[in-house]
């Protein structure tokens, strides 16, 4: 069997240079209506934000968990708005 990281399929906890998170976590004008219509708070909408962005570039949604941290702050940076208070290298809600 082929080991995973010789595969085509992307894996959330690698870490993309910035022009990778540009083109995959940029949100469009309409992903961002979507998200600020069906979610409440900064949390809420980074969230939803970063799980919306994850399902379109790994076909699946992920565990939090499993999101890389820099794609995390890309989206909290230059989508959503909302600067993350300290760095960790998952994301984790609670």
């Amino acid at each position: 069997m082929t080991a995973i990281g010789r595969t085509a399929y992307p894996r959330p906890s690698v870490r993309l240079s910035r022009e990778e998170l540009g083109a995959r976590y940029d949100l469009t004008e309409p992903d961002l209506t979507f998200v600020r219509a069906n979610a409440r708070g900064d949390v809420g909408r980074l969230l939803l934000a970063v799980l919306l962005k994850a399902r379109q570039d790994f076909g699946y949604f992920p565990v939090p968990g499993e999101v890389h941290a820099s794609i995390v702050a890309h989206v909290a940076a230059r989508n959503v708005s909302m600067t993350l208070r300290q760095p960790t290298s998952r994301f984790r809600l609670g």
